[in-house]
């Protein structure tokens, strides 16, 4: 696991570009295609936080979002190929 790539850091310019201030949530909602997770994952080592991840070429994106507040940017995780596992749960 790498806390950050290069992919993904441009992911994270690309949204901030033209905007002086933090990375909220709401700017990252709006405009990177992404998955909701339920949990963060086990390596997120921060509370009151949620997560979303972003999927590039082989790789995995964890950002990391404060639960309160504005919910701003805390952190990023990249896992690699063969570093994560996907489970695909459907509704009943």
């Amino acid at each position: 696991m790498k806390t950050a790539t290069i992919s993904a850091l441009l992911i994270a310019a690309t949204v901030t570009a033209g905007h002086a201030g933090p990375f909220t949530y709401e700017l990252f909602e709006n405009s990177v295609n992404h998955i909701d997770l339920d949990q963060c994952p086990s390596q997120v080592k921060s509370q009151g936080v949620f997560c979303r991840a972003t999927i590039q070429n082989d790789g995995v994106h964890i950002f990391v979002f404060e639960e309160a507040g504005d919910r701003n940017f805390v952190d990023m995780l990249t896992f690699d190929r063969g570093e994560f596992d996907v489970a695909l749960h459907t509704p009943q």
